[in-house]
């Protein structure tokens, strides 16, 4: 049984924008902040951990127990907390070293819906692949 992952899709006050991560050791690939659980942390108090430790940004008075998504991917439980209306210039900036190489706003149109979709190709130049924990 692998350990569960909590994170969250930050979204722009218009609801256009999320904010996806590429990590250094991982360069191709785009995804939601988030990492592994702690012993005895509970799933929210893990995301607020993994975001502000990712980002810089401190979502502990705008995420809430019951508003997120949450898959199983291969017996891995992945959850992501929502969190609204997160300012297009808000100053981004990770606290561990060596884990973000780049954080980026992404319109949610210009991202895939399945694996074979090619929008992210056609608008922002790169594969859906790029994009599988996204999807």
């Amino acid at each position: 049984l692998s350990v569960p992952t909590y994170g969250a899709v930050l979204i722009d006050p218009t609801y256009e924008h999320v904010l996806l991560v590429r990590g250094f050791y991982n360069r191709e690939s785009w995804g939601f902040p988030k990492g592994k659980v702690q012993e005895n942390e509970s799933p929210l108090k893990c995301a607020i951990r993994e975001v502000l430790e990712e980002v810089g940004f401190d979502m502990k008075d705008r995420a809430f127990e019951d508003q997120y998504l949450e898959r199983d991917l291969n017996g891995q439980l992945i959850r992501l907390y929502i969190v609204k209306q997160v300012p297009l210039d808000t100053k981004f900036a990770p606290k561990t070293k060596n884990e973000i190489k780049e954080m980026r706003w992404f319109p949610i149109d210009d991202l895939p819906c399945h694996r074979h979709d090619t929008t992210p190709q056609i608008k922002l130049n790169l594969n859906a692949k790029a994009f599988f924990m996204v999807i």
